[in-house]
């Protein structure tokens, strides 16, 4: 007998500090001016998007609660570019180079 759990995807995001942000609207202005025109992400925030496959989300979310109430600052180094496709769209997205920071939490 096959027991079928089911899972949800939950998503965090990681607000950078101001310095970064200020870095992410520049970054967007000098691809604005390159490609000529706007473009759907051009006014939204930057952010770390971080999920999780769970089948307990309440549980998973106490945990990030308390996890989120204790962390501190940690360097975030960025490897390249890549593309995520969600649907028929596709965001351009910074890659870590490093994601042992998030790791060990």
């Amino acid at each position: 007998m096959l027991i079928k759990q089911t899972t949800e995807k939950l998503f965090f995001l990681i607000s950078p500090p101001k310095h970064i942000l200020l870095d992410i609207r520049k970054f967007k202005n000098e691809v604005h001016t390159i490609i000529g025109h706007s473009f759907e992400s051009y006014h939204s925030i930057g952010h770390i998007t971080l999920s999780i496959d769970t089948a307990n989300p309440n549980l998973i979310l106490k945990e990030m609660e308390r996890v989120a109430q204790s962390i501190a600052p940690f360097p975030i180094v960025i490897k390249n570019f890549i593309t995520f496709k969600h649907g028929i769209k596709r965001s351009l997205v910074l890659n870590i180079a490093d994601k042992h920071p998030f790791k060990m939490y």
